[in-house]
């Protein structure tokens, strides 16, 4: 029996659920040391966690969920086709990604600090009209 493509599933998953650790943890404006410490682990195990280089056990994953005050669930992707065929959850590590870096950070905070639901609305449909006017831009060169 060929269990390889369960094993790239099983390790994609501890991939997508490292990068959701670690967006929710800076969102919260929390160290590796600072949840590490919480959870009476080594930054390094948080770390190897986040990197999807250890598997986060059910336990553990509980306690995560618990510390950064959201749902155990929203360390799993909303759909179940989010794991495609590829068996690359490529929008979920983008957005993962791009939630991680300073300027996803700066972006994110700028637009909680918005009250306005409308204001937000209009926002959001105004970058989307910039990324699809980019996308039909040649590239020059």
């Amino acid at each position: 029996m060929d269990t390889s493509g369960a094993a790239r599933s099983a390790a994609t998953l501890d991939c997508f659920i490292g990068g959701r650790i670690r967006a929710y943890r800076t969102e919260r404006s929390l160290t590796q040391t600072q949840l590490a410490a919480h959870l009476n682990i080594t930054f390094q195990q948080v770390q190897k966690y986040e990197d999807g280089t250890n598997r986060v056990s059910a336990a553990r994953l509980f306690e995560i969920a618990r510390v950064l005050e959201i749902p155990l669930l929203a360390f799993y992707p909303e759909a179940a086709g989010a794991l495609a065929a590829s068996d690359r959850p490529a929008e979920p590590e983008r957005l993962s990604a791009f939630a991680a870096s300073a300027e996803g950070m700066r972006l994110c905070r700028a637009f909680l600090r918005l009250q306005d639901t409308r204001l937000r609305r209009k926002i959001i449909a105004f970058m989307e009209e910039v990324a699809e006017a980019e996308e039909c831009i040649e590239p020059v060169g």
